[in-house]
């Protein structure tokens, strides 16, 4: 389950990124 939210914390961040590369473009 740890692992599992580690992950979706990394969704979140990849999916922050990308809105912030979509802006910045």
């Amino acid at each position: 389950m740890a692992i599992n939210h580690e992950h979706e914390s990394l969704i979140d961040v990849d999916s922050a990124v990308k809105k912030i590369l979509d802006t910045v473009v």
